[in-house]
């Protein structure tokens, strides 16, 4: 009768019934009391507000947190049973089930490679990873994939430490410390690993970030003394993969391209070695999971979500070392003759030492090198043994392949009055070259090789103790120097007794860096907008969105604080800052602007990554850079070899942040963050183009990559992004961009407008460049007009390049007084579609786009006319008034000028701005062509003198109009050629006197005249049977045109974006 206790009822509770009618508001307890009727305790409950009856809560499923670990074997079955907080303490009551725990599908393989075997050594270890080959989880989940590894025993197998340089005093993280799912960043990524690497040709998946918990612990048992047993700690990591663009099942082997293998992923990270390492006891287990909805992981995943296990056994166990062995002090390794006899072999030599090749192998290019190795021991009374085993790990493991194994040669050269006799007359010592992955999968790959394996020679003499400061030499021969590059580090060496027992290991005496070859370091621009030059190429346009893919042949590490992003200034208080103002672009839809402002940099102790762009561009970068852009969705999204995974990984860096500086956009890394070499990222970059047009082979236009390490460590010279060269191997990248320079006075004039209609268009433009002989026209049309996969293109009539009657016109070479030209004889044309990605394979329909190669040199200043054939439309669609251009390409196919808006119409508008209205810009076609075949164009003769010379006005007349269907009004809009003005009198009656009915085939209208030779007659009344038609005064120009065609061109409906009237709307009718 306590209100304020609660308890559980273990048994079940049931409603009761009454006369087959259910009472909710009473509970039966099936518990039974032995005695009479009658005998049977009381019991009274109290509504914890004091009132009768009772609260009661139902509790009819487990809850529980996500994770339950089950300690024994994985067959055993666990009873769950209900249980109760009763009077402080836990109470059993009654079973509910049992439960059984079960491993996941196993994987390929999962395994922990040490480097040295030392118990106590803190060194590299690498734990790889491989997923069953064909796994479909991995190719078509749509949700993250994330790597949880789990260190079973951190204190005795395996303790994973921060990462860092083996020199530095590394830890292992915070027991307390734990980082969120949310957190998770790939800066976490380069403090927990010191490398990732696979042997996709695609290099390592750059994750979206990592994560880790706390250090955890079982409850320990009660021995029978009494006291606690001990219980091993154990930590869990995660590293977070983008869907389907992460981990493979499949993967294309790099060092075999092309060749479909196993993949093979491989992380490596500081570590100490424990005494209970053991081959036969998991180390770190590694799963593969869904992180998704449990409908998104639905089909390939248990019901933890989890894809596959791999119990990542130790490839060797740990071993003790012995004060009765040999320990090393240090070894020193340095190129061939660097090393002096004595103690102090290294004195001189450069910290850290660059590695440099002795000589490059034929047929191969590969660099090699020959290195002098000594060891030293700790204690002169304890030598190196004849027959030990010294091992030499090179790293950063992905980067270094030291050969094959039948290249490694080693001779030993003992000190004076000693002998290093391998027992069969010679010197020689064992060279191996293994992987640090070697056994399991390594049998079936082709694994870097990057552990050098010596074993002193067989009948060797031990050093003296009297002569402790003299060692051994091993020379070895033909080793292999990475293409990659690092940052100055030092590299691990272990000694084992004869019986590879007893380890000891030490650094290098002296550190090593390697400048990576340029060829690793690739910078590439994705070719995007129909110029190949983004979607703003021409000069001085503001905010050109391109994409970049950035690949680095070196580990770009940062250990140390990174300043905080820029905030944004106006710049008014420092006098050094620079401000950079973004205007939209006249193509742009939107009216909002950009500002960016940039300050000097001070001395910057982070790692940075900096992008250097030609003089006289200006880059920026939105927030973190990811690429966004129509071109990168699609190149995002493409799977061209059909293996399940796209082929291009959307990875962006979210471990540090951007700044600009003009022509330079810097990265600064936080702290721990790691670009690993051979990781690809993109970014968006945003350029304000240079003041000046800027061609693609000018020795100027290169874009650089440059790096620099912690404090600011200088690697090598920057790199230049790919190519002329190399752009064919990769299609669809460039090394540059060209900056266009606009076109002048292009414009183009069709014969027919109708639907379908085989055509032919009168091309006209202006060159702004002298072009060499085999350059390019280039002609692109709207979507649905077809040029043909051969398209024809001709001449003009003779009279559009005639010098009519020697008079001055035509006596300038360029300029005003010069002839219109032909493109020269036999142009070659090649049909293609504009809007096919650069990467994709040639068109074969719907040629929007005329590659024409002409014969002869283009002139600066000088006009060109070429006729080309074109199938219509086959509908109408407002996007045909903005989507023709015309480029010019160089004879290597780079673009150098073209249409900075689509190519208009009426030729006096080109030298105007942009008209708001579509339908004043380009043609477009219309259902129908003039309905009156005897339409004719009278100047009252068969010729019209100039109006100069006959020094009065001519009278046109336009008769008959006929429309094949009515219903609304019309505007209709008559075109003269170039130089014709029309000049209507006041008073303007729409007729033909003598020719049309009067009354109601008179036209009635305000005619309105626009740029001389676009007469207008809006809002007419035009039906069908009936014949139409007017006159107007037109001033006639002293020659006929010759930079656009000389036609008249009548349209019905030409502002009209539908073929019928609807309502308010317009129709389109008809056109020629």
């Amino acid at each position: 009768d306590d209100p304020l206790s609660t308890r559980m009822l273990w048994n079940r509770v049931s409603y009761v019934r009454r006369f087959g009618e259910l009472v909710t508001y009473e509970l039966t307890v099936p518990v039974g009391w032995p005695g009479e009727e009658g005998s049977q305790p009381l019991f009274g409950v109290a509504d914890p507000g004091g009132l009768p009856g009772a609260s009661w809560v139902v509790r009819s499923r487990l809850r529980t947190r996500r994770e339950i670990k089950a300690a024994g074997p994985e067959d055993r079955v666990y009873k769950l049973c209900w249980a109760a907080q009763d009077e402080g303490k836990q109470k059993y009551y009654a079973d509910v089930g049992e439960i059984k725990f079960r491993n996941p599908i196993g994987m390929q393989e999962a395994k922990v490679y040490l480097t040295t075997q030392e118990v106590g050594a803190t060194a590299p270890a690498v734990l790889s990873m491989t997923p069953v080959r064909g796994h479909q989880a991995y190719r078509n989940l749509e949700a993250p994939i994330v790597l949880r590894i789990l260190f079973r025993d951190t204190l005795g197998k395996l303790e994973p430490l921060v990462s860092g340089e083996l020199t530095e005093d590394l830890e292992p993280i915070d027991p307390e410390d734990e980082v969120l799912p949310a957190g998770a960043s790939q800066a976490i990524c380069g403090r927990l690993f010191a490398e990732m690497w696979t042997n996709d040709m695609g290099g390592f998946p750059l994750p979206r970030g990592c994560y880790y918990g706390p250090l955890h612990e079982d409850l320990p048992g009660i021995l029978p003394d009494g006291s606690l047993e001990t219980v091993p700690a154990y930590r869990e990591y995660f590293v977070v993969f983008e869907p389907k663009a992460g981990l493979k099942a499949e993967c294309r082997d790099a060092r075999q391209p092309g060749r479909a293998t196993l993949c093979v992923y491989m992380f490596v990270l500081n570590a100490r070695v424990g005494g209970d390492l053991r081959i036969d006891e998991e180390a770190a287990g590694m799963y593969t999971l869904c992180d998704g909805s449990a409908s998104a992981c639905s089909g390939f995943t248990d019901m933890a979500n989890v894809i596959e296990y791999g119990e990542g056994l130790p490839s060797r166990p740990g071993l003790q070392s012995s004060s009765e062995a040999a320990r090393l002090r240090r070894v020193d390794v340095a190129p061939r003759g660097a090393l002096k006899w004595g103690w102090n072999a290294t004195e001189g030599l450069e910290d850290p030492l660059e590695l440099l090749p002795d000589y490059i192998e034929e047929g191969t290019l590969r660099e090699l090198i020959d290195l002098d190795i000594r060891a030293w021991t700790r204690d002169p009374t304890r030598p190196i043994q004849r027959e030990s085993t010294l091992k030499v790990w090179f790293t950063p493991f992905g980067a270094w392949d030291l050969g094959f194994a039948e290249d490694c040669e080693a001779l030993c050269e003992p000190p004076e009055g000693l002998s290093c006799s391998d027992g069969r007359g010679g010197n020689k010592s064992t060279c191996s070259l293994i992987s640090v992955m070697e056994g399991g999968t390594a049998s079936q790959l082709l694994l870097p090789k990057n552990v050098l394996w010596l074993v002193y020679p067989k009948a060797m003499d031990t050093i003296p103790s009297n002569r402790s400061k003299e060692s051994h030499l091993l020379r070895v021969s033909k080793l292999a120097l990475p293409s990659e590059g690092f940052f100055p580090r030092h590299f691990l060496a272990q000694i084992t007794d004869a019986n590879n027992e007893f380890p000891s290991s030490a650094l290098l005496s002296v550190g090593y860096k390697r400048i990576p070859l340029l060829s690793t370091m690739r910078g590439s621009i994705l070719v995007e907008g129909q110029a190949a030059s983004g979607p703003e190429p021409f000069v001085e346009y503001r905010e050109n969105a391109l994409v970049l893919r950035l690949t680095l042949g070196v580990t770009l590490r940062s250990m140390a604080l990174s300043p905080p992003s820029p905030p944004v200034d106006s710049g008014d208080d420092d006098p050094n800052a620079t401000t950079t103002t973004l205007p939209v672009n006249e193509s742009t839809l939107t009216t909002t602007t950009s500002l960016v402002t940039t300050t000097p940099w001070p001395g910057v102790p982070a790692a940075y990554l900096e992008l250097e762009l030609p003089p006289g561009y200006e880059c920026f970068i939105v927030d973190l850079g990811g690429a966004y852009t129509e071109g990168a969705e699609e190149l995002f999204a493409r799977d061209e070899n059909g293996d399940g995974y796209f082929d291009n990984f959307n990875q962006t860096l979210n471990n540090g942040h951007w700044t600009t500086d003009r022509n330079l956009c810097r990265f600064t890394l936080e702290m721990y963050a790691q670009i690993f070499a051979g990781q690809t990222f993109y970014v968006q970059l945003f350029v304000n183009n240079p003041r000046q047009a800027l061609l693609r082979d000018d020795p100027e236009n290169v874009w650089y990559i440059k790096y620099f390490g912690t404090n600011g460590t200088v690697l090598g010279p920057p790199a230049r992004f790919i190519s002329f060269e190399e752009e064919p191997l990769d299609l669809g990248w460039v090394g540059n961009l060209a900056v266009l320079t606009p076109l002048v006075g292009e414009n183009l004039q069709p014969e027919r407008f109708e639907y379908g209609a085989d055509n032919r268009l009168r091309v006209f433009f202006e060159a702004v460049h002298f072009m060499l002989a085999q350059s390019y026209i280039v002609l692109d049309a709207p979507d649905d007009f077809d040029f043909g996969a051969e398209c024809v293109v001709s001449d003009l009539g003779v009279d559009y390049y005639a010098d009519w009657e020697s008079i001055a016109w035509g006596s300038d070479l360029t300029g005003e007084k010069a002839t219109t030209s032909t493109i020269g004889p036999s142009p070659n044309c090649t049909g293609d579609n504009w809007k096919r990605l650069a990467r994709s394979p040639p068109a074969t329909e719907n040629f929007t786009r005329a590659i024409i190669r002409v014969s002869r040199t283009l002139l600066t200043g000088k006009y060109y006319g070429f006729a080309i054939d074109v199938r219509n439309a086959r509908s109408y669609s407002m996007e045909q008034h903005d989507n023709w251009r015309i480029w010019i390409w160089s004879p290597e196919g780079y673009p150098v000028d073209g249409s900075i808006r689509t190519v208009f119409f009426n030729a006096p508008r080109t030298f105007a701005g942009t008209p708001d209205s579509p339908f004043e810009r380009s043609w477009a076609v219309y259902p129908r062509p003039l309905n009156s075949s005897n339409l004719t164009v009278d100047f009252g003769g068969p010729q019209v003198l100039p109006t100069q010379t006959a020094m009065m006005l001519a009278t046109l007349t336009l008769f008959p109009i006929i429309v094949s269907q009515d219903g609304g009004l019309v505007d209709l809009r008559l075109v003269a050629p170039a130089g014709f003005e029309f000049e209507p009198t006041a008073g303007f009656e729409g007729k033909v006197p003598g020719k049309t009915c009067e009354p109601e085939c008179i036209l009635i209208a305000d005619p309105r005249v626009y740029y001389g030779n676009e007469l207008v007659l809006a809002n007419l009344v035009i039906r069908i049977g009936k014949s139409y038609g007017f006159q107007v005064r037109v001033r006639v120009p002293n020659r006929s045109p010759a930079r656009s065609s000389n036609n008249f061109f009548l349209e019905l409906g030409f502002n009209a974006n539908d073929t019928e009237w609807s309502d308010a709307t317009r129709a389109r009718l008809q056109g020629g």
